[in-house]
This record gives structure tokens, C-alpha cells and sequence, in this order.
């Protein structure tokens, strides 16, 4: 249908095939197979994900690719196949390669970026060496080439999900028939939709962020009344968490609504649903209770570093590196400098949306009071319940933010509660966190320091 469609010719397009073909059955026929430990096929994502103009090429290339799955199984477990299917590169050791500075700011402009040989060299050992036997095609680019693929494969079912530039953590969640007086949706959490996850490992696990929860009820909740404004949330508490182990984990969100407020809960589906979290979301007209913003910290006492802090202590990816550096890190409180997140830089097809709740500055928080609890007490802090979530102002949080906690427990306490501030580059506060709750042990110590990469300041936004 898709060579009909761009009325190419069936010829040429056999033509490619055959010429990409020849080589690969030719060595592969001449080779002393029971000594063969590893056999690499460059192929292109234009057979993974085809290209306008290059219908030909990328049925080629999608030949080879199912060849090495066949050779894979041929082979068997002794020898790694390995069909990697590059992006564009940058240049190559001796040259500018195939891209033009015409051709390269056509790449950045869809926002593909272009691989340098020292990147395709790693990427090549890794996939050849190190990859499994059961993994024969791999996709080389840090790209989005995977949202494209979705959003042309919509099934009639998956138009009738959330649209993620309204709801970016909502994204692709469906909603399921049930009691009248009540919003029921269900989502299928993974690393395509929702990949701040494969930032976030607890034990090497992907697991969602307290504060992605809470996103993921207010936008349930503004979903269920979209004709009231969401203002805060309370009573949030944390039962099972949501972990992935395999492939994608199916949670049930439940909406009731109370009047000028809503209760949310978060359900592992199944048929013996678990409870993941819980909480109260309050529309404008039911949020009337006062909110006292901490004070800015004047204090200035800063032991650690961000990097310092990323590198031994957190093992957050660096999609949620959101901490840029610590002003102060005292017994009682903590002023820490802090970047907004967009909802498009988490999960590209939500461009343009905007978070209810910054959950990406808000984790930032909840890693600020991790490294004072390091510093403090040498112990790591996971998050178990908190009050009250307030938004103030309006607009999305955007550029330098400020974070100033304040600890209502001891250093020498077992548990951690807090309040925190956060100020956008004009002081002014836009969210207040009260009655923050975290568990504190040293035998959590073991979570920090995995992720190699760390940042010292993030992009702006």
C-alpha cells in the first residue's frame, strides 16, 4: 500500500533490495560459520521507520533488518547478530560525511540529532559485544523516531485516548465504562510514554516519582471538571508505588467527585487491584484554607554541590537532574537553586502543554531534602505521604526557580517531615508544599551514586 501510494516503481525498488541483499548473502554464504562469533549489518532507521523520498531505501534496509533476524536464529546463541539501524551522522574521521550544514539544519529542525564517530564507535561495540543474542535490531540516534511511529500506526482505539498536549501524563491513558458519578481511565505506563521512568530506578527497577503520582491525579481530576481550575492537593499517600518490571504496567485512575473537590486514587489493574496512591484534588472554589509561603533563606553555608550530589548520592537520570546547586544546607533548613521542566522535554508529543504541578522541579525538591538527610544524618529519605500541594499564580514555571525547605524534624529523628517554597526569578512563590513526609534509613544508602552522567545546570526553558 505504501509503494502504491508514493507510485514508485516496483522495479527500482527491487533493484535496491537486490543490490543490499547481494553483499549480505554473499559473505554470509562464504563464512566459516562454526567460528563466527559476530556478524554486524548497517542498515538505516529509514527501514525502521521509513523517509519521505525514500521508499526504496527503506524497504532495502528493512530487508536486511529481517535478514539478520533470520541469520539470528540460524546462527543460534553461539554468534550475535547484530542489524543496527543508524541515524545521520555528523561527520566521519576524514571528512564531513553525508550531511551538509544544509542537511544538518534540517535534521536539528525535526529535532533528530546526528552522531559523531566516537559515539557510532561505542554504539557499535556495544550492540556487537555486549547486546543479547535475542536483541537482533537496535535503533543508533538519540532520537524521537518512536513518536512518529505511533502517531502513524493510530488505531481507531488509540485516537480515543488522551490527547497529551492537555494532559502530558495522561498521555495515551483510555477512559473505561463504569459508575456514573465517577471518572475512570486506564493507562499503560512504560518507557515510550512516560520515559522520565527509565530515569528514576529504585534496585535498577523504573519506578514513578511521588511527585509524577501527583501530577498524573491533578490532570485526572482537571480531566473530570475541565470547566474548574485545579488549586492544590492534600492528603497524598503512597500504598504500593508504581514499578515497571517488564515491559509496560497497567494502572487503573479512579476520579470521584466531592463537590468542590475530587478523590483520586491510583490502582495496580489487574484482577485483584492493588492501591498505588491516593489523595484529594481541590478546584479553585474549594481551595480556601491560607497558605504561608516559607521565608527566603539568608543563610550561607553550602557543604556539597549538585554535582557532588548527583554523582553519590541521587540516582536520578538526567531528565529529572532538575537541582542546579545549593545555596545552604543547614540543621533546620535548605535553599537550593533549582530549572523548570516542559512537558515536551519529558515526552516530545505533549510540546506544547503545559504541567499542572512541575513534577520535575517538585522531585527536585524531594532530592534536595534526599542530600540533606546524606549530609545530616548519612541516611537517604523516600517519600511516604504529604498535606497539602498548593499552585499559586498563573502560567507555567519556567527558567531559574528557588527551593526553600524548612525541616520540622531533628537530625536525629527517624523520619523526616518538612515544608518547602518554590519561587520563580522574581521571589515570587508559585508552590507551597506543607507536611512533606519521607522514611529515613541508612540502609537506602545503596540507591545513590548509579547514574554516571550528572549535570550541573539544565537547560532553560
Amino acid at each position: 500500500d505504501s509503494l502504491l501510494a508514493n507510485k514508485v516503481d516496483s522495479r527500482s525498488i527491487d533493484r535496491v533490495i537486490d543490490t543490499k541483499l547481494d553483499g549480505a548473502f554473499l559473505l554470509a554464504k562464504h563464512l566459516r560459520r562454526a567460528d563466527l562469533q559476530g556478524f554486524a549489518l548497517y542498515t538505516s532507521v529509514a527501514g525502521r521507520y521509513g523517509n519521505r523520498g525514500q521508499t526504496d531505501y527503506a524497504a532495502a534496509n528493512e530487508v536486511l533488518n529481517q535478514f539478520g533476524w533470520a541469520l539470528q536464529k540460524e546462527l543460534g546463541e553461539s554468534c550475535k547478530v547484530a542489524a543496527m539501524n543508524w541515524g545521520p551522522w555528523l561527520r566521519v574521521t576524514n571528512g564531513s560525511g553525508m550531511v551538509t550544514p544544509e542537511t544538518q539544519a534540517q535534521f536539528e529542525a525535526r529535532g533528530v540529532s546526528l552522531i559523531t564517530p566516537e559515539e557510532g564507535r561505542g554504539f557499535f561495540l556495544h550492540e556487537l559485544v555486549f547486546a543479547p543474542t535475542n536483541e537482533v535490531e537496535s535503533v543508533a540516534g538519540d532520537n524521537n523516531w518512536e513518536y512518529g511511529e505511533i502517531a502513524h500506526a493510530e488505531t481507531a482505539a488509540k485516537k480515543s485516548a488522551v490527547d497529551p498536549r492537555r494532559f502530558p501524563l495522561l498521555a495515551g491513558a483510555v477512559r473505561k465504562t463504569g459508575s456514573s458519578d465517577s471518572l475512570v481511565l486506564t493507562k499503560a505506563v512504560d518507557l515510550v510514554t512516560d520515559p522520565y521512568l527509565d530515569h528514576h530506578r529504585i534496585d535498577d527497577k523504573p519506578v514513578m516519582p511521588f511527585m509524577a503520582a501527583c501530577e498524573l491525579m491533578a490532570e485526572a481530576a482537571s480531566m473530570a471538571a475541565p470547566e474548574r481550575t485545579v488549586r492544590e492537593l492534600c492528603h497524598v499517600k503512597l500504598f504500593n508505588g508504581i514499578g515497571l518490571d517488564d515491559g509496560s504496567k497497567p494502572v487503573d485512575i479512579q476520579v470521584v467527585p466531592r463537590g468542590h473537590s475530587a478523590e483520586v486514587r491510583l490502582f495496580h489493574a489487574g484482577e485483584r487491584p492493588k492501591p498505588a496512591y491516593q489523595g484529594d484534588v481541590l478546584y479553585a472554589e474549594g481551595s480556601t484554607a491560607p497558605v504561608e509561603p516559607l521565608e527566603p533563606i539568608v543563610e550561607r553555608e553550602q557543604p556539597v554541590t549538585s554535582a557532588d550530589a548527583y554523582r553519590k548520592w541521587l540516582f536520578h537520570g538526567p531528565m529529572l537532574q532538575t537541582i542546579t546547586g545549593f545555596e545552604h544546607i543547614g540543621r533546620q533548613s535548605l535553599r537550593a537553586t533549582g530549572i523548570a521542566t516542559d512537558p515536551g522535554t519529558i515526552y516530545p508529543p505533549a510540546n506544547g502543554a503545559a504541567w499542572l504541578f512541575d513534577f520535575g522541579i517538585l522531585d527536585g525538591a524531594l532530592q534536595a531534602v534526599l542530600s540533606h538527610a546524606r549530609v545530616m544524618r548519612n541516611e537517604t529519605g523516600l517519600p511516604a505521604r504529604v498535606e497539602r500541594i498548593v499552585r499559586l499564580g498563573e502560567g507555567p514555571l519556567t527558567g531559574e526557580l528557588t527551593i526553600d525547605l524548612f525541616f520540622h524534624t531533628e537530625w536525629t529523628d527517624s523520619w523526616i517531615k518538612c515544608d518547602f517554597t518554590i519561587r520563580d526569578a522574581s521571589a515570587a512563590p508559585r508552590l507551597v508544599v506543607q507536611g512533606y513526609e519521607a522514611t529515613s534509613t541508612s540502609a537506602l544508602n545503596r540507591l545513590g551514586g548509579r547514574v554516571r552522567s550528572f549535570v550541573q545546570s539544565a537547560p532553560s526553558v
